[in-house]
């Protein structure tokens, strides 16, 4: 009768308990996201009543218009998102009347974040008469914002 030797027997016993364990991190994974975004889909608190929200629907209206719009790509659990918000926000107060700024929640709108290819957040495109100027992704600072304005003005 042929005995397998012992570490042919501890490999196989150790690769299904890898399998094992990988499928229920898998498995705690998938639902650890879906609660986090659950819990914290939670509507944000805007410091200035300058900057709107803009969903998937009225989102070429906005952006197809003559004055400048920027658009900020967020999601409420992204953490650089909330860091450059108030960014946003005082920029929104500085170019009041001189350039649209609106955010979009890319969880609630995949449509338009997908046409264009934004794959990280936060991502900011500049819009002006409906094409686009630039773009830049990750939380940048203030001074960086203000040369992407620029450029459409």
């Amino acid at each position: 009768m042929y005995q397998e030797p012992v570490h042919i027997f501890l490999v196989r016993e150790i690769s299904k308990r890898y399998i094992a364990i990988t499928e229920t991190i898998q498995i705690v994974s998938v639902l650890a996201d879906k609660t986090i975004k659950k819990t914290l889909r939670l509507e944000r608190t805007m410091a200035s009543d300058k900057v709107k929200d803009v969903s998937d629907a009225d989102f070429e209206s906005v952006t197809g218009s003559d004055t400048p719009c920027l658009v900020d790509f967020w999601a409420p659990w992204c953490g650089p998102c909330k860091a450059i918000g108030p960014v946003v926000e005082a920029l929104a107060d500085e170019y009041d009347g001189k350039v649209t700024i609106v955010k979009m929640n890319v969880d609630d709108n995949p449509a338009t974040p997908g046409k264009f290819g934004i794959r990280a957040i936060p991502t900011l495109i500049l819009f002006k008469g409906g094409e686009q100027v630039d773009q830049v992704t990750g939380a940048v600072g203030k001074a960086q914002l203000i040369d992407l304005i620029e450029k459409a003005l």
